[in-house]
């Protein structure tokens, strides 16, 4: 998946297609509804995301990156575990995610590797 966040706010901004379909994501006019952006992280990752993307923030130089944790809620209310890596790209608009989905469907040795 991959998604771009408002760095100061942290909403999103942008996600793929497939994977907005897939979460059920919904965009109105200009963005998305509150409820479809950080309402969808589950409550307990959130804070510790925010947390390390303002500490990624104050301490970025030219190559960093920040990597955290969370679980996404789908349309069905159950959470889908993810792997996020991101990258402040201010040309593209703000924090640039690629998250990895960790169910166990898809997690394999090589998938964490690449």
């Amino acid at each position: 998946m991959i998604h771009i966040n408002n760095a100061q706010t942290f909403e999103l901004t942008y996600i793929d297609p497939y994977s907005r379909d897939k979460l059920g994501i919904v965009h109105e006019g200009e963005g998305y509804t509150a409820e479809h952006t950080l309402g969808r992280v589950h409550p307990d990752d959130l804070e510790q995301a925010i947390s390390s993307c303002r500490h990624y923030l104050t301490h970025i130089d030219e190559f960093s990156t920040v990597s955290f944790m969370q679980r996404i809620l789908l349309p069905d209310g159950s959470y889908l575990p993810m792997f996020t890596t991101s990258m402040l790209m201010e040309p593209l608009g703000g924090l640039v995610s690629f998250s990895m989905d960790l169910s166990d469907q898809l997690i394999n040795q090589r998938s964490i590797d690449k």
